[in-house]
């Protein structure tokens, strides 16, 4: 559960913060120079996403879902049966097959993890990471900028590269993929991105459901 929920935090977040330039290549810090402003004016998003999963040995699966972000509130559900919303406070874990909702204080839902925060992702090259622009690739007539991190301290990290795939035009992350050093790769693909929608508080709230169990983690 909990490396779902840090992975997502991770391929799926937006940020608002300001914080230290990493080292850069000239044109990836461009790039990401301009990503970057752009993010910064996002105060909602709402995505689609594919998930792909790949082990070290060769089995896959994948998943679909759609992410609310407002601030340091989120939503995300999934395919295979599991939300997660969070008011900025708590996070409810609802798991579908076990008719179970995990409710977790923010901190302890996030302790120990690489991403600490939903807000971790459109900038977080900007913080503790290399980066190195690759090429343009051109697929179905859009043209996309890859742009590979990698962690100053990788000793400290469950991964070893993370590959961004940027929308050139839009100037969006249209694909993300992270490099695990257990020789896994999981791959996020973003899909119906729109920025600044008018999103309820009230979506961020866990809604009791008939049948489902409480546990407090």
């Amino acid at each position: 559960m909990k490396k779902v929920f840090t992975l997502l935090l991770m391929a799926l977040s937006v940020t608002l913060v300001n914080a230290q330039e990493g080292a850069q290549d000239a044109k990836s810090k461009e790039i990401l120079g301009e990503l970057s402003k752009k993010a910064k004016t996002y105060k909602s998003i709402t995505a689609d996403y594919k998930q792909t999963y790949k082990s070290s040995k060769g089995a896959s699966s994948s998943s679909t879902g759609k992410i609310w972000v407002k601030d340091k509130k989120f939503k995300f559900t999934s395919s295979e049966g599991q939300d997660i919303t969070s008011d900025g406070t708590t996070v409810w874990t609802y798991v579908k097959d076990d008719q179970i909702v995990y409710v977790c204080p923010v901190e302890d839902a996030l302790e120990g993890e690489d991403f600490s925060d939903p807000s971790e992702l459109f900038t977080i090259w900007e913080k503790d990471f290399k980066t190195r622009y690759v090429k343009d690739e051109t697929v179905g007539g859009k043209v996309y900028q890859i742009i590979y991190l990698s962690p100053m301290k990788p000793a400290t990290k469950k991964f070893h590269t993370i590959v961004l795939k940027i929308d050139k035009e839009a100037k969006q992350i249209y694909k993300l993929i992270i490099k695990s050093n257990d020789g896994s790769t999981t791959i996020y693909q973003l899909t119906n991105f729109k920025a600044n929608p008018d999103l309820n508080d009230g979506l961020f709230k866990w809604k009791p459901k008939p049948g489902v169990d409480e546990e407090e983690c």
